[in-house]
């Protein structure tokens, strides 16, 4: 479920961010299209997540399900599986041990961050170069989608069904 939505998200990243920065490619428009890329990314995640947290408190009030309060970090660990992969071997590389051409393929797959890795990790420097903090906080990037889904999660699967009526009606 979560990888799936997660990989209709890369993608109109990949197209908001083309789009964007073909016209306009100054620092301006490079914050912006991160902060429009995260919306994008993190609104469609959340809503999908707390959604299915939701239906599983249901689940659980039938007996059709026993509480597994954290499935939904547990899913965006699976799901982000590959890109902590990517991360863990961005720092590989760092140390020397893979080639530095393997940053531009890990800000190219994880398109949500273009700019911000645009801003730490520039392709106009070499890797080398490239100072281990920055390296270290593009390597963090994907465990925020987990975050966000087990958030997300926990909110619809612990919001009880009455208070969820109340704000409807409101």
């Amino acid at each position: 479920m979560i990888f799936g939505i997660e990989l209709i998200c890369h993608v109109m990243c990949i197209l908001t961010s083309f789009s964007i920065l073909l016209g306009f490619n100054n620092m301006l428009t490079r914050f912006l299209t991160l902060i429009i890329n995260c919306v994008i990314y993190y609104s469609l995640i959340f809503a999908k997540v707390r959604q299915e947290g939701e239906r599983d408190r249901n689940r659980v009030n039938t007996g059709h399900m026993q509480s597994t309060p954290f499935k939904g970090l547990y899913a965006a660990l699976i799901a982000s599986s590959p890109l902590i992969l990517l991360s863990i071997l961005l720092i590989i590389a760092k140390c020397g041990l893979i080639p530095g051409e393997f940053a531009s393929w890990f800000r190219f797959i994880n398109t949500p961050y273009v700019t911000f890795y645009a801003a730490l990790m520039p392709s106009s420097v070499m890797f080398s170069e490239v100072s281990v903090l920055s390296v270290i906080l593009s390597a963090l990037t994907p465990l925020l989608m987990p975050a966000v889904a087990g958030f997300a999660y926990a909110i619809g699967y612990l919001t009880p069904i009455g208070s969820r009526k109340k704000a409807a009606r409101a």
